[in-house]
């Protein structure tokens, strides 16, 4: 069985098969360092997230393309480089950006997407643990990305959530009352420790001090 974090849902993408979010790069200016474009659809087109500023920043010859913003406004990247640019670039794309648990079933695994407030902010860290002493391994997941472009804003909806486990791995989402965690910070490990005895959630958060939860049973 598989817990996988993802960018989530409160986020400016809409994706799917059709409609994926692209990462094109290449080097395109030969200055010896790789120039990604993301892409994402807007009504059926993809467009370069990049604003002119950036992207101008970004390589420099397009400078000579896209003399104003009125120029630039509705480029797409074939607008921006020609197929001989475009050629030996390579491409990345997500068509899912929700946070799921697949469970292994022999064969295959089956796809479960995870509680709504598992969408919240980017996932960066999983842990499990039996959080209500039943004998089930429960979910504890965070994340956040705060240090974001102003046009992105802050990514910070997740205060460390904790996901019960039913014993046929269903999971629902325990209140934040009663979980007891607050994370508001870009968290990137956690880790179930024995400390003296007694089960503890250490948290690693960046350019912070570590944090250390004490784990007591809960109920729903």
């Amino acid at each position: 069985d598989l817990v996988i974090g993802n960018a989530g849902d409160n986020n400016q993408y809409t994706v799917s098969d059709p409609y994926p979010v692209t990462v094109v790069y290449k080097d395109f200016d030969n200055n010896g360092q790789i120039d990604p474009f993301l892409c994402y659809f807007i009504d059926g087109i993809s467009y370069p997230y990049a604003s002119r500023d950036e992207a101008l920043g970004q390589v420099g010859f397009l400078r000579n393309r896209f003399l104003d913003y009125n120029s630039y406004a509705n480029v797409t990247l074939t607008d921006l480089f020609s197929p001989q640019e475009l050629s030996g670039s390579k491409t990345l794309k997500a068509t899912n950006l929700k946070t799921i648990f697949l469970e292994n079933k022999g064969s295959a695994f089956s796809q479960r997407v995870l509680p709504v407030q598992a969408q919240f902010a980017p996932v960066f860290a999983i842990e499990n643990a039996d959080v209500d002493k039943d004998g089930d391994p429960d979910i504890i997941m965070a994340g956040n990305e705060t240090k974001v472009r102003v046009r992105l804003g802050r990514s910070d909806a997740n205060k460390g959530f904790v996901f019960i486990n039913d014993g046929k791995a269903n999971f629902s989402y325990l209140p934040q009352s009663k979980a007891g965690l607050n994370l508001k910070e870009d968290t990137r490990e956690l880790l179930m420790l024995k400390v003296l005895g007694q089960d503890c959630l250490i948290v690693g958060q960046t350019g912070r001090p570590i944090l250390t939860y004490k784990l007591n049973q809960v109920t729903q």
